[in-house]
């Protein structure tokens, strides 16, 4: 089997895992990246345990050692997209390179809760949108936000979810949301109470639309003339 700097073939190979890398999976994608590297004998790279021989004093072992670390970080690159190379461009090793990783990407990391934030605030369903599908993918994003810490449940938190999935409706929903919105204080309810009165909404105008399509009772279709 060929060897490189005292490495096999097999350690040199780089693993491809079923996803890449992405904003929302980096628990389960660090995960399979460990069992990888512990299966490859590199993990020691990453938590310290395997120290950086001296360069000057014991050459062949920090040779060996550039080696393992560069196939340690090949692994991680093999799994990352492009966009999020980034990231780790300026780490040496590969043990500065996970550092990297989770200091962006964990679920508390300072750049994770600013980029939930972003994509809970922004997001936005056009008029001829599907509600109840934004709504549901609203209710995602704001655990989501939960998770990063950003907010703690609490009224004040509660309340940031009403308004903020208020505005993201379209402007049919307008009378509705300033009904919530400038109501007394003390009539509004928890926003899963909202979430159900929107969706309880969105079934009866698309019943409605429904109804408008189809001819009253007892009118038939007109026939098509024949040629």
């Amino acid at each position: 089997m060929f060897t490189n700097q005292g490495l096999e073939s097999w350690q040199l190979d780089p693993i491809t895992v079923e996803t890449k890398l992405n904003y929302n999976n980096y628990s389960v994608w660090s995960a399979r990246l460990k069992i990888i590297l512990e299966a490859r004998g590199l993990w020691g790279l990453v938590d310290g345990t395997e120290f950086v021989p001296e360069a000057d004093t014991e050459e062949a072992a920090f040779r060996r050692w550039k080696m393992r670390d560069a196939c340690a970080r090949l692994q991680l690159i093999h799994n990352l997209p492009d966009n999020f190379f980034w990231i780790i461009m300026r780490s040496s090793t590969v043990r500065e390179a996970w550092d990297a990783l989770l200091e962006h990407l964990q679920p508390k990391s300072t750049f994770k809760r600013s980029l939930t934030l972003r994509n809970f605030h922004s997001l936005r369903v056009s008029e001829d949108g599907d509600v109840r599908t934004h709504v549901l993918r609203m209710c995602d994003l704001w655990q989501d936000v939960l998770n990063t810490g950003a907010y703690t449940p609490s009224p004040e938190a509660d309340n940031y979810f009403v308004i903020t999935l208020l505005d993201s409706l379209p402007s049919s929903f307008s009378a509705f949301a300033a009904t919530w919105k400038f109501g007394p204080q003390e009539s509004r309810a928890t926003g899963s109470t909202l979430v159900g009165h929107i969706l309880d909404l969105d079934a009866w105008n698309r019943g409605r639309a429904e109804a408008h399509k189809k001819p009253p009772p007892g009118q038939r279709k007109p026939r098509m003339l024949e040629d």
